[in-house]
């Protein structure tokens, strides 16, 4: 009878271990593996397709190099005329500040921001300093799902109906280039809104009071009906800077006793908070086109019998 020894391998293992040792001291020319010129393609097998780069997709460092130095120039390079956004002044709260989103939390438990969901569905930035007016107009007429009947876009397609601050002076008889050169008066806004199928009421400052200013907007952020409130205002009695805007309200915080502001002009300031106090005295400066004083608006979808183009 063998005994096997459990305390050395056996030998055949031995042999193995010293042969592996041998070939990985050794580098044998005749084993080399043959190294591909740099022309040289390799052919996949058919397992194992290799996607080849297309020409122009594979840049060398330098490429590379140079390419992140043009970046970074022409990020340094400025206009020499430009402004990049402005600070929002206090007491104005940003809506995506802390403060600004416990606002929003409580106006939400309180059941005051029903217009809000509808409008930021729609919310867009305006096209031109001056289409503040239009852009306002555009979202509430589709956040109140009204059909221009006129195509927007894609004639070859299926032809989209939506609007846009283009579509809107095509109706009435305020011509789009005085629109870009000169803005728009309470007035000019009613007109169009009426002539796109709204109902709309008008409310100039000056014949009302800051108790029905504000019973107006809770009215409007508590309504589950489509009914939104337009503010035309004086950015200069806000402490911002430039001069009469358009903007339409999301939503009202009863604790702060604040209106939220969905400012069109994003590229200059973030939608905001304001007391609802501070945005009525804003409400009541002076239009220098009109004479008289800005206001708001209270805006629905008018019925299809009363619906006209103007």
């Amino acid at each position: 009878m063998h005994t096997v020894s459990l305390l050395t391998p056996p030998p055949p293992l031995r042999a193995l271990r010293r042969q592996y040792a041998l070939l990985a001291s050794r580098k044998s020319p005749g084993t080399a593996r043959p190294r591909l010129s740099r022309d040289a393609a390799v052919q996949p097998s058919p397992q194992h397709a290799v996607v080849q780069p297309s020409p122009g997709s594979v840049r060398s460092a330098s490429e590379l190099s140079s390419a992140s130095q043009c970046e970074r120039v022409e990020r340094e390079r400025l206009p020499p005329k430009s402004v990049f956004r402005r600070q929002l002044p206090a007491p104005l709260v940003a809506f995506s500040s802390p403060q600004g989103r416990r606002n929003f939390a409580e106006a939400m438990a309180a059941g005051q921001l029903e217009p809000y969901f509808p409008l930021s569905e729609q919310f867009v930035t305006q096209d031109e300093p001056t289409f503040c007016g239009l852009t306002t107009l555009t979202m509430v007429l589709n956040a109140l799902n009204i059909d221009p009947r006129r195509r927007w876009r894609d004639e070859a397609g299926p032809g989209w109906r939506w609007w846009s601050d283009e579509m809107l002076p095509a109706s009435c008889t305020v011509p789009l280039e005085q629109v870009r050169a000169e803005g728009t008066t309470m007035d000019d806004f009613a007109r169009l809104a009426v002539a796109n199928g709204a109902r709309v009421r008008t409310r100039y400052a000056c014949g009302e009071s800051l108790d029905s200013f504000r019973a107006s907007l809770v009215e409007r952020t508590t309504s589950a009906a489509a009914t939104f409130a337009v503010t035309s205002f004086c950015r200069a009695r806000l402490g911002q800077t430039g001069g009469g805007h358009f903007s339409p309200i999301g939503g009202y915080h009863a604790e702060s006793d604040s209106a939220l502001v969905l400012d069109v002009a994003r590229f200059k300031y973030p939608p905001f908070w304001v007391p609802v106090e501070q945005l009525w005295e804003a409400t009541l400066a002076v239009d220098e086109v009109t004479g008289r004083a800005r206001g708001w608006f209270e805006l629905s979808a008018a019925p299809l019998n009363e619906r006209r183009r103007g």
